[in-house]
């Protein structure tokens, strides 16, 4: 073998649409396939690259073990979205050839970069393959906050209580929070880390109080953890047998010492972090929504107590969620929500796209602008892939249109055009 053109995902099942590989495609590798071929079988999505890679000896074949680690990775990382996906066919064998009758649906103006596909591959195999968890030896001259031994020390305390006249929670976590935001850590990163704090705590603080602790601390208006406080809480509250009580965070006791978090099972917690509720919120919808459908119509307390779930954490869902789209219908006790997934309105909307009569593709089209005004061009991409349009639109490819309406946020006016 001299060159690589194309990455081929084999399916052996024709239980499965058109429309929920496109999304698969684009949830797992931000692009649509090339192609997708319909055979006796089943399925083959075809991914051919932007300019050929070609495998040399040099470094004993190092191009070539590059090559096949995505080729795994992508069977391996599509086995998990789609059923019937052949993980043991040839890496680069020979595949059927794209013709007129078994072209299902193809997308030529977006070939796949090869550079791209490394690092993703690499990204895949950090996140699937991780080696045990290594410490950190090397130290730079300026150490960051949260790898100071302080913050260590008071990251360990499970007994802060508030008191008037006394540092308290809020302070501790402030100031918790101040570290990572100087540390340079990112937010979401930050809140995981105060939310592990706040839940090993005797007397947690509300999570309203640990949003606005957070917000504050990243506001920009201050620029560290202030010493004062720091030897303040510490002396109030740090015990000789404050290490040995505490298993919520772990330290080297050589070296470097770097902090490694160990997450508490959920049912040993009293308060559940936010990405738990929103999966069980994203499991629910797919559950309940029937086939063909894309909203579920049900109010908010209702759902709240079927996934029993604090009304206040649905709130909150539906408001800050990248993954769950709403509207709200009606108000008070009247009031309706329609709930469904990005993933299922992007998946019946290319559905509808692909299979519907003209009159009906319209009329989604106009759908689809009110929910995103990129899907509304994704469709039209879908039902003419080689159609031209505009020059601005041309500058816009199918699948960061199609990853723009995947993470679009939720408030948008809503309605079902059912499976007809």
């Amino acid at each position: 073998m001299q060159q690589i053109n194309t990455y081929v995902i084999d399916v052996d099942t024709q239980q499965v649409d058109i429309a929920k590989m496109i999304v698969a495609s684009m949830q797992i590798l931000n692009q649509t396939p090339t192609f997708i071929l319909k055979t006796n079988q089943g399925f083959q999505l075809y991914f051919v690259l932007e300019k050929p890679v070609f495998i040399s000896n040099a470094h004993n074949f190092k191009s070539l073990r590059v090559a096949k680690r995505i080729a795994t990775n992508l069977k391996q990382a599509f086995a998990e979205a789609l059923p019937g996906v052949d993980k043991g066919c040839n890496d680069f064998g020979f595949f059927r050839m794209p013709n007129l009758q078994n072209i299902v649906f193809e997308n030529t103006e977006n070939p796949m970069d090869y550079q791209s596909l490394m690092t993703w591959s690499k990204t895949y195999t950090e996140k699937h393959h991780r080696p045990g968890l290594k410490l950190v030896h090397s130290q730079s001259v300026f150490p960051k906050a949260t790898e100071q031994k302080w913050f260590q020390r008071l990251i360990q305390l499970t007994n802060i209580r508030g008191h008037q006249g006394q540092y308290g929670r809020n302070n501790a976590a402030f100031t918790l929070a101040l570290a990572c935001y100087s540390s340079g850590k990112e937010e979401a990163e930050a809140f995981d880390l105060l939310d592990q704090f706040n839940t090993n705590l005797q007397t947690p603080i509300s999570q309203r109080e640990l949003d606005k602790v957070l917000k504050s601390a990243y506001s920009g208006k201050y620029q560290g953890a202030n010493l004062d406080y720091i030897q303040g809480i510490l002396e109030t509250y740090e015990t000789d047998n404050t290490y040995e009580h505490s298993a919520a965070f772990i330290f080297s006791k050589t070296g470097n010492r770097v902090f490694r978090k160990h997450k508490k099972a959920r049912e040993e917690r009293k308060y559940s972090h936010f990405t738990e509720w929103e999966k069980d919120l994203e499991a629910y919808l797919q559950k309940h929504i029937l086939s063909g459908q894309t909203f579920l119509e049900t109010s908010q307390r209702e759902l709240a107590e079927a996934l029993k779930m604090p009304f206040a954490s649905l709130k909150k869902v539906l408001k800050q969620s990248q993954r769950i789209v709403s509207k709200v219908e009606g108000r008070g006790r009247n009031a309706t929500t329609l709930l469904s997934t990005v993933a299922i309105v992007v998946e019946q909307g290319i559905r509808h796209a692909l299979n519907k009569k003209q009159a009906q593709k319209e009329k989604y089209l106009h759908f689809l602008a009110s929910f995103s005004d990129t899907a509304a061009s994704i469709t039209r991409k879908v039902l003419h892939p080689s159609g031209k349009e505009s020059s601005q639109n041309n500058s816009k490819s199918t699948f960061s249109l199609l990853a723009n309406t995947l993470q679009a946020r939720n408030s948008q006016p809503y309605m079902d055009f059912g499976a007809g």
